[in-house]
């Protein structure tokens, strides 16, 4: 007499085929999601290091305005 397949058994046979897919190299989806993730996280340290030229360039201009009104060469201290 067959029984019906069970949910359980039915899970445990999909995950083991996709165990053996990937042990065998066969899945495409996590090569396209490593592509995806190079992508983003060269755009997203492309971005930090173009803000930190931003910082570093604008505080270069201003760091003698900044020397000036901080620490002022007259007053009644110096």
């Amino acid at each position: 007499m067959d029984y019906p397949a069970t949910p359980q058994s039915a899970a445990a046979e999909n995950l083991r085929d996709t165990l053996n897919m990937q042990s065998a190299g066969l899945t495409h989806t996590s090569q396209a999601a490593g592509r995806g993730g190079h992508a983003k996280a060269i755009a997203a340290i492309t971005l930090g290091n173009g803000l930190e030229f931003f910082d570093f360039t604008i505080y270069s201009f201003f760091a003698t305005i900044i020397g000036k009104l901080y620490f002022p060469v007259e007053g009644q201290l110096a």
